[in-house]
């Protein structure tokens, strides 16, 4: 399979700790259907002229509050009081 940057990008956060192990590509995939789904499609299809500053941020915190949320690293919990793992 081919390696895009975006696969390198969420491998390393991955890897780091600051996402859950996933398919890089996949978690790319969902990361790029987002990307294209919003404005991006909007403009494509004529039904926007141009892009707002407010408009762009807003989408951009929504589509990575979606990712974290969706690859947010898995936490384990806590052992109960008094008592060792």
């Amino acid at each position: 399979s081919d390696v895009c940057s975006s696969d390198l990008f969420l491998k390393g956060a991955m890897d780091s700790g600051q996402l859950r192990q996933a398919d890089p590509a996949d978690a790319a995939s969902v990361l790029t259907a987002l990307v294209r789904s919003g404005l991006h499609h909007q403009l494509l299809l004529g039904r926007i002229d141009t892009l707002d500053l407010t408009q762009v941020e807003r989408e951009a915190e929504l589509i990575v509050d979606i990712i974290l949320r969706a690859y947010a690293p898995e936490t384990t919990p806590a052992s109960p009081r008094g008592h060792s793992a």
